[in-house]
């Protein structure tokens, strides 16, 4: 090999390889975080100052315990025939409270927080800062949270009662398998009412359409049509399973009741997420 081939050889292995065309990297979204969830629903609790709600449905629970505790005492002796103690309390207790007044309580509680998130701009600010996903999932968790409460008051208030009444205590125990449903049924009512927040920007609105639905979910249950039992107002109802007293401590009735209020949970948190997003462009 002669010197110039040499030299030739060396510059090549010597030379800086040609870089590669650098491509912009495509922006990925924030991953939600454990805690920002947590920030996230302190937030809630904060801005959602909720002293009214629980008065409420303590309120609203006592007033249907004490029609179902009239109605037991006044036919006393029909329903001791029938063998009916705790259902016929159950039953009278919640039909009216859950069909009528407490979706519109619930729909309550989750305008006014929206009112407030439009009043305040939080959508626009919370995407500005790409939290909108946290604020979402501790929104899912404060609702929830809510709806625990909601209906363990009315089981704080419906054993009492019964013993009062004379039941004997551990019948009692087998109307707990209704806790879940019920509590999912709130649950799914305050989402609706959270997503049509998002969607609308003042109180009245959120809540006409609120009364609007739960006037059709009565209509409904009075003509006993297929689907009213599936209806989001009238959930709540087939939640506590006061339509069908034999079916109120049954297992299957629970959980079915379940799966219908689960599917409309996921609805509406589709719809929360979707309406919020466009908060955040406008």
């Amino acid at each position: 090999m002669n010197a110039a081939t040499s030299s030739n050889v060396s510059a090549r292995l010597t030379s800086p390889s040609p870089t590669l065309p650098s491509f912009p990297s495509t922006p990925r979204p924030p991953r939600v975080s454990a805690g920002r969830i947590r920030a996230a629903w302190r937030w809630e609790r904060r801005k959602a100052p909720q002293l009214w709600l629980w008065i409420a449905s303590l309120g609203l629970w006592g007033f249907g315990l004490t029609i179902g505790a009239g109605q037991y005492l006044s036919y006393t002796e029909e329903f001791v025939e029938q063998g009916l103690t705790w259902s016929a309390l159950w039953a009278q207790s919640t039909l009216l409270v859950s069909i009528i007044f407490l979706p519109l309580i619930l729909a309550a509680a989750s305008a006014q927080t929206g009112a407030q998130e439009h009043a305040g701009r939080n959508w626009q600010r919370m995407a500005a800062v790409g939290v909108r996903r946290d604020v979402i999932a501790g929104k899912l968790l404060h609702t929830f949270t809510t709806a625990v409460g909601v209906t363990t008051i009315f089981y704080a208030l419906f054993i009492p009662v019964g013993l009062w009444l004379g039941f004997p205590l551990g019948e009692g125990f087998a109307y707990l398998v209704r806790f879940v449903p019920l509590t999912l049924a709130c649950w799914q009512i305050l989402l609706a009412a959270s997503a049509l927040s998002a969607r609308m920007t003042s109180f009245a609105a959120v809540m006409s359409t609120a009364l609007v639905t739960t006037i059709i979910g009565l209509m409904m249950t009075l003509a006993s049509g297929p689907l009213a039992s599936i209806f989001p107002t009238v959930l709540l109802t087939t939640a506590s399973g006061a339509r069908e007293v034999d079916t109120i401590t049954s297992m299957g009735s629970a959980f079915l009741a379940s799966l219908f209020c689960c599917a409309w949970v996921g609805v509406w948190t589709v719809f929360l997420s979707r309406w919020s997003a466009r908060q955040d462009a406008s």
